[in-house]
């Protein structure tokens, strides 16, 4: 059932010609990754996210990205999708004086002006507000949260 939700979002945007999509990862890749994650102390994906990576190493479409495991997987003009690695050094630099946030927490992409995290503490997805991380909508499986995220938007 969820790999149903998020394989019908993938078909969505592959017929849609405005769509920017990358390639699709391999559990080996993606395992490696789980491991780099580990290795810089950050919550670990969980792995109901690699049904999406099945289908594509990250999303941009329509202000929405969803970041992608390996740097460049998705390049398009002077556009490159930011990498899960990279953004989650960046975000816990910059977020971690902020008073909501916390150590469990795995920046996994945005939605126009707000933050898609997934916090490994109590296994929720959550969209936040950039400016104060205060929780807008959450959900306990990451097909719901695709779903969500592109809810209008295709």
């Amino acid at each position: 059932m969820k790999m149903d939700k998020i394989e019908n979002v993938v078909n969505r945007l592959r017929k849609n010609r405005y769509a920017t999509l990358s390639t699709p990862l391999k559990k080996e890749d993606f395992l490696a990754i789980k491991d780099m994650m580990e290795e810089e102390g950050f919550p670990t994906i969980e792995d109901g996210m690699f049904e999406l990576f099945r289908f594509l190493d990250g999303i941009a479409y329509n202000g929405v990205e969803l970041f992608c495991c390996y740097p460049g997987a998705l390049r398009e003009g002077n556009y490159s999708l930011p990498d899960i690695i990279s953004s989650n050094r960046e975000f816990r630099e910059y977020y971690s004086r902020h008073e909501e946030y916390k150590d469990s927490f795995l920046y996994i992409g945005r939605t126009d002006e707000d933050l898609v995290l997934f916090d490994a503490e109590n296994g929720k997805y959550l969209i936040c507000a950039r400016e104060d991380l205060m929780v807008y909508e959450e959900t306990d499986n990451f097909a719901d949260l695709v779903q969500m995220v592109f809810n209008g938007r295709l």
